[in-house]
Order: structure tokens, then sequence, then C-alpha cells
């Protein structure tokens, strides 16, 4: 009997290799967008504090240089909370279209390996019929050679 080869094997070893290409890629989107997240969230955390600050300064008495600063400052940081918040949507965006490649580059791979499974189980089924058929025809012969003597 022959080995078994699956015909489709190059094919599975591909979709295999696009699969973990996927999956890394997935991750590679994932860490982008938890790095874009914490920056926004450190930017948050800065305006808040800014906003704090001139709190502060506005009870306690304060110096107009100070305030100029702080109240010039506060439109750049709104507009960079801004950009952020867009660089953040876009990443999400770009994580949400790796999620689906790889469930379709999963998919594919799943289906192969099913396939490659069903040729598998046929070539056993087939080892096992050409095994019982070696089987039968030995006890034949022993059968025949018995009564022969």
């Amino acid at each position: 009997m022959k080995p078994f080869k699956y015909r489709m094997q190059t094919k599975l070893d591909v979709a295999s290799l696009e699969e973990q290409m996927a999956k890394e890629d997935l991750q590679f989107r994932s860490r982008e967008r938890d790095r874009i997240q914490t920056e926004l969230e450190d930017i948050i955390h800065r305006q808040l504090e800014m906003e704090q600050s001139m709190i502060v300064l506005i009870l306690e008495g304060f110096s107009m240089d100070e305030f100029m600063i702080y109240k010039d400052y506060i439109p750049v940081i709104k507009e960079l909370r801004a950009n952020k918040a867009e660089e953040l949507a876009l990443a999400e965006r770009n994580f949400e279209n790796a999620r689906l490649v790889l469930v379709e580059k999963t998919r594919e791979t799943q289906t192969l390996k099913k396939l490659k499974d069903k040729e598998w189980n046929i070539y056993l089924q087939e080892v096992l019929r050409e095994e019982q058929r070696d089987i039968d025809e030995v006890a034949i012969n022993r059968h025949y050679r018995n009564n022969l003597s």
C-alpha cells in the first residue's frame, strides 16, 4: 500500500502560514491600539491636571503670566486629545479588520484540516480492507494446506 499523501497539503501549509501571519498582525494591531489608548489616557490626565491647576491658581491668586500660559495651552491639548481620539478610532478599525481576516484564515485552515481528516479516514479504511483481505487470503491458504495434508 502506498503511503498517505494529502493532495492539498501545500494549500493547507499555505493556509496555516497565512493564519499564523494573521495572528501576528492581530497581535501587532492590538498592541498598537493599546499604546494609543494609553497615550490618550495620558493626554486626558494632563488636561485634567491643567484644569485643576488653573482652578488652584484662580482660588489662590494668580500671576497673569501663568494664567496666560495655561489659557494658551488648553486649546493645544484639546486638539491633541481630538487627534489622538481619531488615531484610536483608526487603530480600532484596523484591529477589527485584522480580526476579521484572522477569522477567515482560521476558517479556511479548519476546512482544509477537516478535508484532510476525511481523506485520512478513507485511506485508513482502505488500509484496513487491504489488511483484512491479506489476512483472509492467508487463512484460506492455511485452510487448504491443512485439508490437503
